[in-house]
């Protein structure tokens, strides 16, 4: 789909990598969290008001928070940073597979390499054009066909001169 947001974050939770995302509907949570239009004494959530903010049960919620440090924590109740529970909470919220883009900058260095080596192996000639080779192939073959084709006529007289044919035991 061509009309997709790219979005960039980076978060606690995902270390220093910088992540990609392209689905609008990712974009939209993740815009609202980082452009920040929360209020400022609003910024902490319990584990309640992030069920109902996110549209998760409490039990799933619960169980995403087990990997998630609270930011404050009064008697019984914690509280956290929507910014932390957001990229525990992704799959669970119908987001796409994140990239990391350290993975994919890796790749596309191996991916540079290797060409880099294929135009070394040109220049050495080490590689050979496959439009070459069909050519060279082509011209063997029509060679050993028209070899094959004229032993009937370079045989007619050798064989036309024997009185009796060879039997065979």
């Amino acid at each position: 789909m061509n009309d997709r947001i790219p979005l960039f974050s980076a978060g606690p939770s995902t270390g220093n990598a910088l992540r990609v995302t392209r689905d609008p509907e990712w974009f939209l949570v993740t815009d609202f969290l980082m452009q920040g239009l929360m209020a400022e004494g609003t910024d902490r959530y319990t584990a309640t008001r992030l069920s109902a903010e996110l549209g998760l049960d409490n039990r799933k919620m619960r169980d995403i928070l087990t990997r998630v440090n609270p930011v404050q924590v009064k008697g019984r109740s914690k509280l956290y940073l929507l910014r932390d529970v957001i990229p525990h909470a992704a799959k669970y919220l119908g987001a796409p597979d994140v990239i990391d883009l350290n993975v994919e900058r890796a790749r596309k260095v191996k991916a540079e390499a290797e060409l880099a080596e294929i135009e070394l192996a040109k220049e050495r000639e080490d590689l050979i054009q496959v439009d070459a080779v069909r050519h060279v192939w082509g011209e063997l073959v029509i060679a050993a066909k028209s070899r094959l084709l004229s032993i009937p006529a370079k045989l007619a007289p050798v064989v036309a001169v024997e009185d009796a044919p060879a039997s065979r035991p």
